[in-house]
């Protein structure tokens, strides 16, 4: 059994493995306003922890794990061009379908398991509070299972994104940590930076907002 077909195996073992709960669960935390819980968590943790300079920079950082994650497994998805399993001819009616979800054309890699794990992976390093990176990483596995039980997602295109989040993550970490080591940067060379970015993040998610 080769790599390919041992992928779509699994996926359709995960995919077939479902209930109504199920079915109701993962359809909602799958959902683009799940997301908001966890930005106000982070929100509240940065503004309890860090001065506003400080604070800035991390919703850049996070801002900048999103963008890059986004970007980069868009870029990979028109160039590999995977068909996902609900698009897959191979595999018609043997996927199982949640309230009509297919999502779109291609899957590889997932941009869910990119920001997700990119997001955890910086914050993770930068908080250094092991409760939180389990509850985070709790959440992002969910949020990965999610897409796979869907359908729109195989195994592969989940792992391969969770990889190239991590080491997104991981480089904005680093990243961060060399700006921040930078003491002579003045309030005027940060706030530029940082407003950058986040006009940035705003715009790509009110376009992804409008092609809903």
């Amino acid at each position: 059994m080769g790599v390919l077909e041992l992928d779509r195996v699994l996926t359709l073992s995960i995919n077939n493995w479902n209930s109504s709960f199920g079915d109701g669960f993962f359809f909602t935390f799958t959902s683009t306003w799940i997301w908001l819980p966890l930005a106000l968590v982070l929100m509240a943790i940065v503004w309890r922890t860090y001065d506003w300079k400080t604070m800035l920079l991390v919703i850049a950082g996070i801002g900048l794990c999103i963008l890059l994650a986004d970007q980069t497994t868009s870029l990979i998805k028109h160039t590999v061009c995977r068909l996902r399993p609900t698009h897959e001819p191979l595999l018609d009616g043997q996927v199982h379908i949640v309230n009509g979800y297919v999502g779109g054309m291609f899957g590889f890699c997932s941009a869910h398991a990119s920001n997700t794990a990119s997001i955890v992976v910086f914050t993770a390093l930068l908080f250094r509070n092991w409760i939180y990176s389990v509850l985070m990483s709790t959440w992002a596995l969910l949020n990965m299972w999610s897409r796979i039980y869907l359908g729109v997602h195989y195994l592969g295109d989940i792992l391969c994104g969770a990889l190239l989040g991590m080491l997104i993550g991981w480089l904005i970490y680093i990243l961060f940590c060399w700006i921040w080591s930078k003491t002579i940067l003045s309030n005027r060379q940060v706030m530029p930076l940082c407003i950058t970015y986040l006009i940035i993040v705003f715009a790509i998610i009110a376009m992804a907002l409008a092609n809903m």
